[in-house]
């Protein structure tokens, strides 16, 4: 298992490397800066969350969009990520991005390997609202972000259970961020 976690500068200079568009970059920064904020203020009330893990692996969540921009995205970050010889939990958090997470039955349906790519640790769950509240480069609440999706590509029993599991991990969060 590998555990390095490369530096901002590292990232930047992979970017360049896998040649990463503007917008997604923008983007990844934007989530990046949400979901270091909120791990701040989780450490803040006294629970262990890894800060450096939830900030680099917000910025390399999307890599894989430099080869795809389809679904299996997040699977091309993490393969993208364990190329680098990079943690194998900065590759989960990408893989765990998807959605609300997205478990086996639908990974399949969508031509994913079939595994549960639902987020887990505290670390992948941070990341994983940090990108939903993230359109672009701009904040938007879980429910615009879902009306948006339901909207582009129909009301769907897997929206409609991965905006459930958002919102549950988003009252988890903010329980752990309240006094």
């Amino acid at each position: 298992m590998n555990n390095k976690i490369p530096t901002r500068e590292e990232v930047f200079k992979a970017f360049e490397e896998v040649k990463l568009g503007k917008n997604v970059i923008k983007h990844v920064v934007q989530v990046c800066k949400k979901a270091v904020e909120i791990a701040k203020k989780i450490k803040n009330n006294g629970h262990t969350v890894d800060i450096k893990l939830v900030e680099i692996g917000a910025l390399l969540h999307d890599i894989g969009r430099s080869e795809t921009n389809k679904i299996d995205h997040a699977i091309k970050s993490a393969e993208i990520i364990k190329k680098y010889g990079w943690s194998d939990k900065l590759g989960r958090i990408a893989e765990t991005h998807l959605l609300g997470g997205v478990d086996k039955y639908f990974a399949q349906i969508l031509g994913l390997p079939a595994k549960d790519y639902l987020p887990e640790t505290l670390e992948e769950k941070i990341v994983c609202y940090a990108d939903k509240i993230i359109k672009g480069s701009k904040e938007v609440s879980v429910d615009e972000r879902f009306k948006y999706w339901k909207k582009r590509f129909g009301n769907t029993l897997l929206l409609d259970k991965s905006e459930m599991n958002i919102k549950k991990i988003e009252a988890e969060l903010k329980k752990l961020m309240s006094k």
